[in-house]
């Protein structure tokens, strides 16, 4: 499932979602407990929404999915967000915006 134990010892992963509390208990519960995820894996996942919150607010969200409930396109909206969200805070860093 996770093949964590290919990873690189200097290689960290993140974990991030939207939304991410209650996702991220039933993603844990696939392995028994949080204390039981594989090696490697992080005992936390980030979430978009504090960050966005953290930022002020900022108007860069994506466009709404056209699929609700949809695992896949929730993953490619999260992707999105977390794009948009980097390329904010680069460009506050550079003076810019």
């Amino acid at each position: 499932f996770l093949q964590l134990d290919r990873l690189a010892e200097d290689e960290r992963i993140e974990i991030w979602a939207y939304y991410a509390d209650y996702d991220w208990v039933l993603f844990c519960q696939v392995f028994g407990t949080m204390m039981d995820l594989p090696k490697g894996c992080p005992k936390l996942c980030m979430d978009l929404q504090q960050w966005w919150l953290q930022l002020g607010r900022p108007e860069i969200k994506p466009p709404k999915s056209e699929k609700e409930h949809d695992a896949l396109a929730d993953a490619h909206w999260n992707k999105q967000f977390y794009l948009n969200l980097t390329t904010y805070v680069s460009m506050k860093r550079l003076g810019w915006g």
